[in-house]
């Protein structure tokens, strides 16, 4: 039955396709529109120049020769200064919106990093075995990995990708910045890359830098940052497996800054920088027509 749907919805996109191809359209599932393309249909949308010519007589009757030998112009030259200035403010506000959520990003890859040094240089984190902490199976070719207590207990070693881990998931779920350690050579199946991340970590092998982008995850925006981690002397306890050696890139750090807070507070800036900008083009216009 499954099989028959996915033939059924096949065959629609088939018609689909041939029908555009009627109208002398290919057919392309994302559409989008460059710099040129969104003058290009708001000039025609505007239609300045059929404009111009209709209303050429009226403001020679009505306004005069100075309406149309200089009004019209300098109204003209300030429409232009004003959406430019419109522009380019939109354009900071964009830049500064991402900025700050970058700044978020990189604040919370210089808070894990110190943690994972400072684990790191302790070889670890023992921590008590209980129904939700369980020693690492990947960590059982290790002798000391548990450590029997007095009390009949047991401590289990936690490793800095375990314990940060582990740390992640929970600031995840209360802040809903979400945050990975992952690499290329992984010994947990858990800390596979997923595409964003493997194109990442081929980009800081090339780098050495960190990598940022705004990529949708489950359909929203996040800005994503993938840290460059290097093998130290303390990482080979458990990662000399890898063949990595001390100074090379054995992975990275990743994080994810959902963007929805910070496109909400650019709309409500792109909001009252429209308001500001049209309110002096009311007024310009008002001063001129009042001269004029």
């Amino acid at each position: 039955m499954a099989e028959s749907s996915r033939a059924a919805s096949q065959g629609q996109i088939d018609r689909d396709a041939s029908d555009l191809h009627r109208y002398g359209y290919a057919q392309q599932l994302l559409r989008d529109m460059g710099g040129f393309s969104n003058f290009a249909l708001s000039f025609t949308i505007i239609s300045i120049l059929t404009g111009a010519i209709s209303l050429f007589g009226h403001g020679l009757n009505f306004g005069g020769p100075a309406v149309n030998g200089w009004g019209w112009p300098l109204v003209t030259v300030m429409t232009l200064i004003v959406a430019a200035s419109f522009g380019w403010n939109g354009h900071q506000t964009q830049q500064q919106v991402l900025a700050l959520a970058a700044a978020e990003a990189k604040a919370n890859l210089s808070r894990d990093l110190a943690f994972r040094r400072w684990a790191t240089d302790h070889g670890g984190i023992y921590v008590r075995v209980d129904a939700k902490t369980r020693p690492n199976p990947y960590l059982a070719n290790m002798p000391e990995r548990d450590v029997a207590l007095p009390d009949g207990g047991l401590l289990t070693l936690y490793n800095p990708a375990t314990a940060l881990r582990e740390i992640m998931e929970q600031y995840s779920e209360l802040y809903g910045v979400k945050a990975s350690i992952t690499g290329l050579k992984v010994i947990n199946p858990i800390d596979r890359p997923d595409p964003w991340e493997e194109k990442a970590l081929h980009e800081i092998e090339r780098s050495r830098q960190d990598f940022v982008e705004v990529s949708d995850i489950g359909g929203k925006p996040y800005l994503r940052m993938l840290q460059p981690m290097i093998m130290e002397e303390g990482c080979l306890k458990c990662h000399a497996w890898t063949g990595i050696p001390v100074g090379g890139i054995r992975g990275g750090t990743a994080v994810a800054v959902p963007l929805e807070p910070y496109l909400q507070l650019r709309a409500g800036s792109l909001r009252d920088i429209g308001l500001t900008h049209g309110g002096l083009w009311l007024i310009g216009v008002g001063v001129i027509g009042f001269v004029a």
